[in-house]
């Protein structure tokens, strides 16, 4: 098949670790993958038969751009269209109305934010949703109930495995202002109580956002008040499973979550709208079928996330054997072949 995928960014996040392995897998099977989006450090990371055709995808220049998506759809022959992120999502599903081609979108977080435009929502084949609740919350729209599938993000099969002698608990994410208010927290209130308790604990910070430079002004305060290096700022990292391996607890959601307890290490379902608990072999259903966010729990605080972290500390070895189990499940529910060959379905029956 002869397939292009649409991505605004392709640097660092959910949406672009996603459809770098699903493009990477799509072409190991045999399919000729094209991609546009704004270069990324993804780019690298992409297989070398995979076209990847640079685009600034800026919602001033949408007419240029629907006209050069248009224009390498009937180029390439394209079969079907991919779409990932909102502004990529509008232009996909326009360019494949114009050029009779089959759009895909891929919701990666909520529908309201990457579904709002009406042209999106009209002119999609289908709509993968990578949550269960989300796909369920957006059956309002009328439009789409036809259209949608439950789809989940994939991880590769991996021999990477948890340490179990880390002190050092990470955060990984896109830096922007949501993200930045839960690290604050972090520094601010648990930290300072936490290495009382545990003095060779770090909090290792990944990833790269508009509020990185903030983000290391305040763990340089902090590290400066302890006279120790407390908190690490990674910044971007290129292959994040060594970092998430040399963690005793990942803190995040979505499928940073998920490839964290693939290689078992145990995970904190936490973001800004949500405090989550560790995810346990009990509430795995539930989280799984939430991509690993706490939905319908209220936003973290200084007190409950302090409670989890001690929890979680006093029963380490538990939670270490707890998360053992579930990697397990993740590998044989979310392997990547097996979510490609899902999708690689999908395609073939909007070809046909």
């Amino acid at each position: 098949m002869q397939i292009l995928h649409v991505i605004k960014n392709f640097d660092f996040g959910g949406a672009e670790n996603h459809l770098r392995e699903l493009a990477n897998s799509l072409d190991s099977s045999g399919n000729k993958v094209y991609i546009i989006g704004r270069r990324g450090r993804q780019q690298s990371r992409l297989n070398t038969n995979i076209t990847f055709i640079p685009l600034p995808l800026h919602s001033l220049l949408a007419p240029i751009n629907l006209l050069l998506i248009s224009y390498y759809i009937f180029r390439y022959k394209i079969q079907v269209i991919h779409a990932h992120q909102r502004h990529s999502i509008f232009l996909a599903a326009l360019a494949g109305k114009i050029a009779g081609t089959p759009v895909v979108l891929t919701v990666h977080g909520r529908s309201q934010y990457d579904l709002r435009s009406w042209i999106s929502r009209k002119y999609a084949d289908r709509i993968i949703f990578v949550s269960q609740f989300v796909l369920k919350a957006s059956i309002r729209f009328p439009e789409i109930q036809k259209k949608v599938v439950y789809i989940p993000n994939g991880v590769p099969a991996t021999s990477i495995r948890a340490s179990k002698n880390s002190t050092q608990i990470s955060y990984i994410s896109r830096i922007d202002e949501k993200h930045y208010e839960v690290i604050l927290l972090m520094m601010q209130k648990i930290l300072p109580r936490l290495v009382v308790d545990y003095p060779e604990l770090t909090f290792n910070i990944i990833g790269e956002g508009s509020f990185l430079q903030k983000v290391k002004n305040e763990a340089s305060q902090l590290n400066s008040e302890f006279n120790k290096e407390i908190c690490i700022v990674s910044g971007y990292q290129s292959n994040i499973m060594e970092h998430i391996r040399n963690s005793v607890l990942v803190m995040g959601v979505g499928r940073v979550a998920l490839e964290a307890l693939a290689c078992g290490t145990p995970v904190l379902s936490v973001n800004k709208n949500r405090m989550g608990t560790m995810v346990s072999a009990n509430n795995y259903p539930f989280y799984k079928a939430n991509n690993f966010v706490a939905v319908g729990n209220n936003p973290p605080n200084a007190d409950t996330l302090l409670l989890e972290l001690q929890e979680f500390f006093n029963r380490l070895t538990y939670w270490q054997d707890e998360t053992a189990v579930i990697s397990k499940l993740i590998e044989e529910e979310f392997n990547s072949k097996k979510i490609t060959a899902q999708i690689e379905s999908l395609y073939r029956e909007l070809i046909k």
